[in-house]
This record gives structure tokens, sequence and C-alpha cells, in this order.
């Protein structure tokens, strides 16, 4: 995959977050809906603003590869959970044992 990286999603993110998550293949295994690019430029504003989740790019070699978001930081439980992850189809292992 060569050199990963996990950074913060930012609003400069969100082309990244469509073309993901409109990608057919991430859209039938996750059982989407097509979106717009706005609809992704309001998400992240408002995942900025809330401080009981947080969104994350993975970066291969520079390049925007997938998504992961948690969910409950502030939770009286101290428990957070995944909340999504997708990768592009390109850059999914798949092991048939």
């Amino acid at each position: 995959m060569g050199n990963i990286e996990i950074k913060p999603v930012t609003v400069q993110d969100a082309k990244f977050l469509f073309q993901l998550m409109n990608n057919p293949s991430v859209m039938k295994a996750l059982n989407e809906v097509p979106t717009e690019k706005r609809d992704w430029e309001e998400a992240v504003s408002s995942w900025n603003e809330d401080a009981d989740e947080e969104g994350y790019i993975v970066f291969s070699s520079g390049q925007p590869v997938g998504w992961f978001a948690v969910n409950g930081l502030l939770a009286d439980s101290h428990t957070a959970f995944l909340k999504m992850a997708a990768l592009m189809p390109a850059h999914q292992l798949v092991r048939m044992w």
C-alpha cells in the first residue's frame, strides 16, 4: 500500500469523500445512496463542531484512499465506536481462506 498516514478530516477532504462514497462498489457494499459534494462539505463542517465525533482520512503515499469515523467520544461509558470505515476498492485487501 505504500507509506500510510492518517490525518483528521478537513473541509478540503470533501471532494475525496464525495468520490469515495459515490464509488459504485463502496455504495453497494455499504448500501448507500448517491450524494452531492456539498453534502460532504456540510457534513465535514458539522463534524468539526461535534466534540463527540472525529473523522480521519487514510493516505497511501500522499494520496487519499480511505476514511473512517469514530463516535461516542463523550459517552458516559467511555466507550467510543467505529461509525464508518471505507477504502477505495483498489486499496482493499481481499483474502480467500
